[in-house]
């Protein structure tokens, strides 16, 4: 599940690698949760809304730690503590005419570290303090999309669609650093994709002129440690220059 994963991918980052075992039951010894969802439709359909909250919290969770032992790396079974995650998501689908489509999303996510356990023998400076926010979780993601299409009533088409997504900032790396932490915190950012289309009035096939981050917003994709001469490592996605593009869509038989 996406509350699941993002614990996972928290553990992950703090320890430096996967989950070993991918039953839930041996990796860790408690786990709760909740999720509830409503959905309602209006107007005979043309209207969807969904919302989920949901609850999780995992307990002694077991991961590979790794270690430098007489400068070999190792890795050590260790207990990572408990961490939880919590929110609530919105999904609203709206079609008010068979040749336009309009989508929205909303999640909020508070995620975060409730008592993590020092290894046996390691240093106090090994803690991470409760209440830190876990990797890749930010607390709010929001997305529009829309897509019109133009009926001309000849051989063809025209359509046009955007798309509008926002990220709050999120912790890439977990460290007990402070100061790492907020060198790798990924700020907030915005992306603004748009398209046109020439569609065959019997979707037989679509051309499409796409133009992705219209606006030319760079962002990380993620941040951490271990650079050169102690720097830190920045991914850098496709996605964070604007680039253009042109598709073809062909649908065969039927």
């Amino acid at each position: 599940s996406k509350n699941q994963a993002a614990v996972q991918n928290a553990i992950s980052n703090a320890t430096g690698v996967l989950v070993t075992a991918p039953d839930q039951s041996r990796v860790m010894n408690a786990l709760t949760g909740i999720a509830p969802t409503l959905r309602n439709a209006w107007a005979g359909g043309k209207v969807v809304l969904n919302i989920a909250a949901y609850y999780a919290k995992y307990e002694n969770f077991q991961a590979n730690n790794p270690d430098l032992v007489a400068g070999v790396v190792t890795t050590r079974l260790t207990n990572a503590g408990d961490v939880s995650t919590r929110g609530i998501e919105v999904d609203v689908i709206a079609r008010p005419s068979p040749t336009l489509s309009i989508s929205g999303g909303l999640a909020y996510t508070k995620a975060r570290v409730d008592n993590f356990k020092v290894a046996p023998g390691a240093a106090a400076a090994t803690l991470i303090p409760s209440g830190t926010p876990l990797t890749s979780a930010p607390k709010l993601k929001v997305s529009v999309n829309g897509d019109k299409r133009f009926i001309t009533g000849r051989s063809f088409d025209f359509g046009l669609g955007g798309s509008f997504s926002y990220t709050g900032e999120q912790l890439s790396q977990l460290s007990p650093n402070p100061a790492e932490r907020l060198a790798t915190t990924i700020p907030n950012y915005s992306l603004t994709d748009i398209q046109a289309s020439i569609i065959d009035k019997d979707d037989r096939w679509k051309l499409t002129a796409i133009v992705r981050n219209l606006f030319d917003r760079p962002f990380a994709a993620a941040i951490g440690t271990g650079g050169p001469g102690g720097s830190y490592r920045y991914q850098i996605p496709r996605e964070a220059d604007r680039y253009y593009g042109v598709t073809l869509r062909v649908n065969f038989g039927g």
